[in-house]
């Protein structure tokens, strides 16, 4: 299994699925789900809240892309993330949803390095620790179908070194 790092924009880098972290009972403020919104015409955001009432018993939520869609990302996994569990826990939960839906390839923001920086893990390190451990969780269950993970750090440069170093030691 390939993990990658680039540094761009989640929106623009080809995948089956964007894994994004979100909390059951919205407001959904955090930028990648903002400029998902907005790039896709509400079309994910509308199966978001079509399933509100189930959020609080489940920890994924999949949303099938249009069948006419011209994003380069296909579909959307929402993992519930109340800020409880451990980030490793958030991104193995949305890893393990894509596996069932036999997904190849997915790409993932920083989980909880945007709005929610410093509420749970209280630096890049700590992120990057979630991150490994998620990884390496995941690489344990042996997957038949994803083959490639890539984490996108939104146009930043310096944290892009920093993540890489800390990802590949």
């Amino acid at each position: 299994m390939e993990v990658k790092i680039v540094c761009g924009d989640i929106l623009a880098t080809k995948s089956e699925a964007i894994i994004i972290g979100i909390n059951s009972i919205g407001p959904w403020v955090g930028t990648v789900f903002q400029r998902l919104n907005w790039a896709t015409s509400n079309h994910f955001v509308n199966q978001l809240a079509d399933a509100i009432d189930l959020l609080e018993d489940q920890e994924t939520l999949f949303a099938a892309g249009p069948e006419k869609n011209d994003n380069v990302f296909e579909n959307v996994i929402f993992v519930i993330d109340n800020l409880v569990s451990e980030l490793h826990e958030i991104i193995l939960a949305g890893l393990k949803e894509a596996e069932t839906h036999c997904l190849s390839n997915v790409a993932l923001p920083l989980i909880r390095a945007g709005v929610n920086f410093g509420v749970k893990e209280k630096n890049m390190d700590e992120i990057i620790k979630g991150m490994v451990k998620a990884i390496g969780l995941f690489e344990k269950t042996k997957p038949n179908y994803i083959k490639s993970i890539t984490f996108v750090i939104y146009k930043n440069e310096d944290l892009y070194q920093m993540v890489g170093a800390g990802l590949f030691k």
